[in-house]
């Protein structure tokens, strides 16, 4: 309420809409809300409201935030950019389109373990995968085979 400028009554039937479309009187919504709006005015004690004839009635009132002592400094340069992720370190990411892929090739397995096998499997290997994407897939069509004796 700390951005209202005037005094605003809100009326009881859009309150109702908005918070207790479940009771069939007004009056006995607007009992429950005023029950209810003193347990809010216990954490927003400088709230400034009270019953109107039509609604509720909201006046400008202090922020329940405490203003900041002094601005946040911006720094006039930006910090370095991170590394772009790159097949030599092995941190690389799959695409979003992959998961939606692996869980079509590899159905009722969760993804997110096959990717973790995948890579302790790629590290091992000590390879990279000249396409990630394609070979993670491949890896999930290999595990959801059924195994044949």
């Amino acid at each position: 309420m700390s951005y209202l400028r005037k005094e605003t009554e809100i009326p009881w039937s859009a309150l109702q809409l908005q918070f207790g479309a479940d009771y069939e009187r007004i009056i006995d919504f607007k009992r429950c809300f005023l029950k209810q709006l003193k347990f809010a005015q216990g954490v927003y004690d400088n709230a400034k409201v009270e019953e109107g004839k039509q609604g509720l009635i909201l006046k400008p009132s202090p922020s329940h935030i405490a203003p900041m002592l002094k601005p946040a400094r911006v720094p006039k340069t930006l910090p370095p950019a991170l590394p772009a992720p790159s097949l030599a370190t092995g941190a690389f990411l799959l695409k979003t389109t992959t998961y939606e892929k692996a869980r079509q090739a590899a159905p009722g397995f969760d993804v997110y373990a096959l990717e973790q096998d995948w890579r302790e499997w790629i590290a091992k290997k000590g390879e990279q995968p000249k396409n990630p994407d394609s070979a993670f897939l491949g890896f999930c069509r290999r595990k959801a085979q059924p195994k044949t004796a």
